[in-house]
């Protein structure tokens, strides 16, 4: 749909912004060959995980941007305390965008806010992080298919740890989830 867009005759003033994971990377290529478009070295770039400072800017740009409330001495402390990996002290940028989203979503504008009164309302971020998940989950066409995709994420985290457990082979999650 994507290249069809692009290919069409209508040309329009936007960006075309691509994210993917490291491991669809190598797909990438299907989709320059569909919209007969290559990127060049210079448009293509890999980001990293992000410090805890520049977690609570993008915060702050996203409230500013959407005109919602913002708490700086908060959201700093969250970033540091709870978003922040323990083993290197850094945050996933796709932690961030899943917060981002699910704040936007919220109703209330009370709850569509980046302060300590929304983040409390929401459940903290296991709340949001709850949210996410049970909104992904019906997406899912029949109750068989929601199953079956808990069990994979669950085979895919470790509890002990409130971790991602790592990549798993086809075999691998096979055995886990027999």
């Amino acid at each position: 749909a994507l290249a069809e867009w692009y290919n069409s005759e209508s040309v329009l003033p936007v960006k075309i912004l691509i994210c993917l994971r490291d491991d669809f990377y190598g797909r990438l290529i299907e989709l320059q060959q569909a919209m007969g478009y290559s990127l060049g070295p210079q448009q293509s770039q890999r980001l990293e995980k992000l410090e805890p400072e520049q977690a609570t800017k993008i915060f702050r740009v996203i409230a500013e941007t959407a005109n919602l409330q913002y708490d700086e001495k908060f959201i700093t402390k969250i970033a540091k305390e709870e978003l922040a990996s323990p083993k290197d002290g850094l945050i996933s940028a796709v932690d961030l965008q899943v917060l981002a989203w699910m704040i936007r979503g919220q109703t209330s504008d009370s709850e569509r806010a980046f302060n300590r009164t929304a983040f409390q309302k929401l459940g903290g971020l296991d709340g949001l992080l709850e949210q996410y998940l049970s909104h992904a989950l019906r997406a899912r066409e029949t109750e068989a298919r929601r199953q079956a995709a808990l069990k994979v994420l669950l085979a895919l985290t470790d509890l002990e740890n409130n971790v991602r457990a790592g990549a798993l082979s086809v075999a691998e999650l096979e055995t886990k989830l027999a």
